[in-house]
């Protein structure tokens, strides 16, 4: 992997740091500490969130490197400690966080686990048709963006545990995604059967639903079966009913689009109330009040449009048009759709409409535009690469 086609990877991995640091940061009110308390033990639930917490960290920074499966492991935990430290640094001037040493070494083993897991992915895709992977990855990169939707709606959660019902939703995504993928890309010859495909999305999806599977287990655990069986009828589907092309990103984005609809409808008018008051709107966060959980929910609503910015994108890629004219489209979905949203949210019991949170939206869904544009580069870099290799191979045996 170039420099140029690791920049997805690393505007991925820029992308969770941002979360990551949201979620153990908030709420963000600081001061000088008196003295210093630094907790040695922690409960097996806190070990296991921190775990999974940074394995997408460490799966993604190893997709950013150039270097052979089983070396750099030892980085990536090194990196992973080294960031875990300072954000438990950083707590330590909070006045509602207490740094831990159990923290900073259950982070940086997350950060191994995840380097482990993308080396024994990346060697079975090595054994496949790589080349051929290539259309579906910007795809993929919506898949990447749902573990931290899933993780921020357990989190955000709070006593109200109907939030937890949005959950289901956002695993559809990442289903049909998952289906979509493997019929197309890896049914001929992939070491993943079906039935394992289905296994995979369950365990997935309640690895992300963590925090939110402490609340509601039995929610959670029913969707995680429900979505594998989803997803083995799906495949079974479309194996007999779809054509055999490579193209087929539009096709599953036109399957994901009213899933997405009314996941963001539903999470803008949560708790979902009949308007019962005239319009309200402010211009900053009126509806945080400097409560973590009211923050992570306004956090949860922001990032569902870096979901809508890459999905308009991709939506476009196969249009040839400019970089420019994409993201004025993007801009244009991202700002009637945040407007039309905050207008709704305006006569809602429990919220008021927010032009600071329309802003924000709007940017987020232009880093998810610039996301899939960087994905696009790297496919079209390696399909490129590829062709240039396969006729220096049947000319002069000379790849340049």
């Amino acid at each position: 992997m170039k420099k140029r086609e690791s920049l997805f990877g690393y505007a991925l991995l820029a992308y969770f740091l941002f979360v990551v640091c949201l979620i153990t940061l908030l709420p963000f009110r600081f001061h000088w500490p008196v003295k210093v308390d630094v907790l040695l033990q922690a409960k097996w639930l806190d070990v296991v969130l921190n775990i999974i917490l940074f394995l997408p960290l460490g799966f993604l920074f190893r997709l950013t490197q150039q270097t052979v499966i089983g070396k750099g492991r030892v980085r990536v935990l090194i990196y992973g400690l080294l960031a875990s430290l300072f954000i438990e640094s950083v707590q330590v001037f909070q006045i509602e966080r207490t740094p831990s040493l159990s923290d900073v070494m259950a982070n940086g083993l997350g950060a191994w686990v995840g380097a482990l897991l993308f080396d024994r992915v990346k060697n079975r895709l090595n054994k496949q048709m790589v080349g051929t992977l290539a259309l579906e990855l910007p795809l993929m990169g919506l898949f990447y963006l749902l573990g931290p939707m899933l993780w921020i709606n357990g989190l955000a959660t709070g006593k109200q545990t109907s939030h937890l019902f949005l959950a289901p939703i956002i695993g559809l995504f990442g289903a049909c995604i998952l289906a979509s993928v493997w019929t197309y890309a890896f049914k001929s010859d992939s070491a993943i059967s079906a039935n394992k495909l289905a296994i995979i999305t369950g365990f997935w999806f309640l690895g992300a639903s963590l925090p939110g599977i402490i609340k509601k287990p039995l929610l959670l655990f029913s969707s995680g079966i429900a979505l594998a069986l989803f997803v083995r009828i799906l495949v079974f589907i479309l194996q007999r009913t779809v054509r055999k092309e490579r193209r087929f990103e539009i096709a599953t984005l036109k399957q994901i689009w009213p899933i997405y609809a009314t996941y963001l409808c539903l999470l803008a008018s949560w708790p979902w109330r009949w308007p019962d008051r005239l319009w309200e709107g402010g211009l900053g966060f009126v509806d945080v009040h400097s409560t973590v959980i009211l923050i992570l929910r306004v956090v949860e609503y922001v990032l569902a449009f870096t979901f809508l910015g890459y999905i308009v994108a991709e939506g476009r890629g196969r249009k040839e048009e400019t970089f420019r004219i994409t993201m004025m489209w993007v801009l244009s979905a991202c700002f009637a759709s945040g407007c039309l949203l905050e207008f709704v949210r305006g006569f809602h019991p429990k919220h008021t409409a927010s032009l600071a949170q329309l802003m924000i939206s709007i940017g987020v869904g232009m880093y998810g535009a610039l996301l899939y544009r960087l994905q696009l580069n790297a496919v079209r870099r390696l399909i490129k690469r590829e062709k240039s290799y396969v006729k220096g191979n049947k000319d002069t045996f000379v790849f340049r």
